[in-house]
């Protein structure tokens, strides 16, 4: 009677018969089946988010937290940004567009398509920058440029800045 030769091996020392004549110890495999849960939980489920979703505060770090597909843009979005910091010439102009990005278009979104298109943007944007030195800045939501501003952008955002060590 295999049935009860296996009940009595695992209650006696917590081990039973494999299928190839090998002992299987239920009570190491519980463990090891429980540290891989654990570990799951802790770190599978997580928003790959380019932040801490645990310390996700506005509307928008929150959608992001709660879809995948959003946190992987926001992802998509820090690599590209990361190149672009890497241009030298533009580098204080990429962090300033960014900050106006994230106040003028990122965060003014109530829904997720609404992240998903600014990211989709801003990830085309950055990319641009990190290729040929294009930086765009973000206008404020109702905001209109003027025929003179968009011919003649403002000398503090079209020139790069001075080298370092030069008065310029």
């Amino acid at each position: 009677m295999p049935g009860i030769v296996d009940s009595v091996l695992i209650s006696l020392n917590g081990c039973r018969q494999g299928s190839k004549g090998t002992f299987i110890n239920e009570g190491r495999v519980m463990k090891y089946a429980g540290w891989i849960i654990l570990g799951w939980l802790l770190f599978g489920p997580a928003s790959a988010a380019s932040f801490d979703c645990a310390k996700a505060q506005t509307n928008v770090e929150k959608l992001i937290c709660a879809d995948d597909g959003l946190s992987k843009l926001d992802e998509s979005l820090e690599a590209q940004y990361q190149q672009a910091l890497k241009r030298p010439d533009i580098k204080r102009q990429v962090v300033e567009s960014q900050r106006d990005w994230l106040k003028n278009a990122r965060d003014i979104c109530q829904t997720g398509e609404c992240v998903k298109k600014a990211y989709d943007t801003r990830i085309k944007q950055l990319g641009l920058t990190a290729s040929f030195g294009i930086v765009i800045m973000s206008l404020p939501p109702g905001s209109k440029r003027s025929a003179a501003g968009a011919s003649a952008p403002s000398a503090e955002r079209a020139a790069p800045p001075a080298p370092a060590g030069r008065a310029g």
